[in-house]
């Protein structure tokens, strides 16, 4: 397939055929590629990322600085290794071997790494996941709530001292911090969270 140098502006300037042509070529060199780097990867899994891509494309195709088919095709690169490692990260694609990539999607030789570092790094990733699941968690709390939270477990302030802050009863203090802290615990049990996973 001929790639012409005006089918990304025509692309971009929502084009019909430009787009079709931008679709085919994808779907034709993208799927592949990912196969590639990630040894394990079904094609169908492969395909999906792909279509990731397009949707991203076309959603907002002004958006992707690419001027021609080689720089869209690192941008698709990119952002098809980026959708299937985040893939990776939540469960299907646990096991798979990742090859990193340089800016222009070429795989790096790393030297080996042993054992304890990687234990390391995968203990680092796994506390900023948790870590960023429970700010999710506390920011689903109302304002109230989270001061309670907050003032009690991290700056370990008396109930008493936080009901005459707020101008509340301990006891209602009590009652919202139980609910805030249930409240928590769900939203860390629905992303396989326990209280031992917690930094």
């Amino acid at each position: 397939m001929a790639i012409d140098e005006g089918l990304i502006l025509r692309a971009k300037a929502q084009d019909p055929e430009a787009l079709n042509e931008v679709a085919e070529y994808l779907m034709k060199r993208l799927p592949p590629f990912l196969k590639s780097k990630f040894h394990n990867l079904s094609y169908a899994d492969a395909e999906d990322a792909t279509m990731e891509v397009l949707e991203k494309f076309l959603k907002d195709p002004i958006s992707i600085r690419a001027k021609n088919i080689t720089s869209l095709f690192a941008w698709a690169k990119k952002v098809g290794i980026n959708y299937l490692i985040d893939l990776t990260k939540s469960s299907e694609l646990k096991n798979q071997s990742l090859s990193p990539v340089n800016r222009e999607g070429h795989e790096i030789d790393l030297p080996l790494v042993d054992r304890d570092y990687q234990e390391k790094l995968a203990q680092i990733e796994e506390k900023i996941a948790v870590s960023s699941t429970l700010q999710g968690a506390l920011d689903i709390l109302s304002p109230t709530d989270k001061y309670i939270v907050y003032e009690h477990h991290l700056a370990d302030r008396s109930l008493k001292a936080i009901a005459e802050d707020l101008e509340m009863t301990i006891d209602a203090v009590k009652q919202r911090k139980k609910r805030a802290l249930h409240t928590i615990k769900e939203i860390l049990n629905s992303q396989g969270i326990t209280y031992n996973s917690l930094p």
